[in-house]
């Protein structure tokens, strides 16, 4: 397949983008989506490279923090993928049912593995069994901050029937708790972000959080409402792809994609010097309308990708987005064990080599699970 983001007319890329189902069964420009995401993930948990631009303020601290805006985009394109897939098919309940209780069950498999599988890489030895499942239980360890993710993805599994039939037979009311949804959390939050601009622009000092002018609502703006926002939206979104197949927009995708993350790496810095900290421009971005547009332009920049005649370029992008849970489980324990020795390498904390060790890291975590997929009872608890 090119890669060729406006080789193709406009009536050739819905062609395309409707045809690529029939190449084994998988679109290849979501794989390169989930692909671009994992490998965001693995570059944040494994990101040494210095970006405090309130202690040690400097330029390149100021470019590393401006690439944490761009991470902002990894897990909402992970939920906005979600919702591609899910809604659009057919929902066989039965098998819906088994595959959530699958997900439950795999989530606290695989912490459990990570905590052993660390103890055992690291020579401590065989961890206290009853450690391990208390701090499963209440998820105190910091090798399983990243499980919110797929614990939040189980929430969304366990209320999808609901959404499914409400996207299925009562299209006005999927429509208009989806809007409803983007009104609270990301109206608000930009809302927010507007009077903070206001504050500094009369000399005033910003508001480190959100005003929650839909204070009420606040239980929709946590992160299993925004995740469920983003999932909602990509399957709405995915239906209506021929709108976002144009040459002229993915051109504009381009120049958007770098914009929405400069505004919100700007305001990020504006609060961050402000409150003598850095401003979590990460975890923070999900629920801005930054952040939102960020996803926005890769889902449509990847639109343009071509399903014939692809390089081992896209290729790769394409295995990787075919095994992103392996990765996701497994860059944990590998970043986990190799980080001490990366760290007495020199240069560790320079950018181009923290990009080489992330890239490397995804490699690693890929070729495992590829292998370990071969084991027909572990390639179950790998997809």
């Amino acid at each position: 397949m090119k890669t060729a983001i406006f080789g193709s007319s406009d009536k050739q890329g819905a062609a395309i983008v409707h045809s690529q189902k029939a190449h084994g069964n998988r679109y290849v420009c979501l794989d390169v989506l989930k692909a671009l995401a994992i490998f965001l993930v693995v570059f944040q948990h494994n990101f040494y490279v210095p970006y405090s631009i309130t202690e040690q303020p400097g330029v390149w601290n100021y470019v590393h923090y401006f690439i944490r805006s761009i991470m902002s985009c990894h897990v909402t394109v992970f939920f906005f993928v979600n919702g591609t897939l899910l809604l659009t098919r057919p929902m066989n309940l039965k098998r819906h049912i088994i595959r959530t209780v699958k997900l439950i069950l795999m989530i606290y498999l695989w912490a459990v593995l990570t905590l052993i599988l660390l103890s055992l890489l690291r020579g401590v030895g065989f961890p206290s069994l009853a450690k391990v499942i208390q701090q499963v239980r209440n998820w105190d360890n910091l090798a399983l901050n990243h499980f919110w993710f797929l614990r939040t993805m189980a929430l969304i599994y366990i209320i999808f029937p609901v959404i499914k039939v409400i996207w299925d037979r009562f299209r006005p009311v999927y429509w208009l708790l989806l809007g409803f949804m983007v009104l609270v959390i990301f109206g608000d939050t930009f809302l927010s972000m507007g009077l903070n601009a206001l504050k500094v622009l009369r000399g005033g000092a910003p508001y480190s959080g959100w005003y929650g002018f839909l204070g009420f609502l606040y239980p929709l703006r946590s992160i299993h409402g925004v995740a469920l926002t983003y999932f909602m939206l990509g399957g709405l979104l995915w239906e209506k792809r021929e709108l976002f197949i144009r040459k002229s927009l993915r051109k504009w995708a381009c120049v958007v994609f770098p914009v929405s993350c400069g505004l919100l790496f700007f305001y990020a810095c504006i609060i961050s010097k402000y409150a003598g900290s850095n401003w979590d421009i990460i975890f923070r971005g999900y629920s801005t309308v930054f952040t939102l547009m960020g996803v926005l332009c890769l889902y449509t920049m990847a639109l343009g990708l071509e399903q014939r005649n692809h390089g081992p370029f896209v290729k790769l992008l394409k295995l990787v987005g075919q095994n992103t849970l392996g990765v996701f489980f497994l860059h944990v324990v590998f970043g986990g064990v190799l980080a001490p020795y990366y760290q007495m390498l020199p240069g560790f904390d320079l950018l181009p080599v923290n990009l080489v060790y992330a890239i490397f890291i995804v490699l690693l975590s890929l070729g495992v699970t590829v292998l370990l997929k071969k084991v027909p009872v572990v390639r179950k608890i790998m997809e």
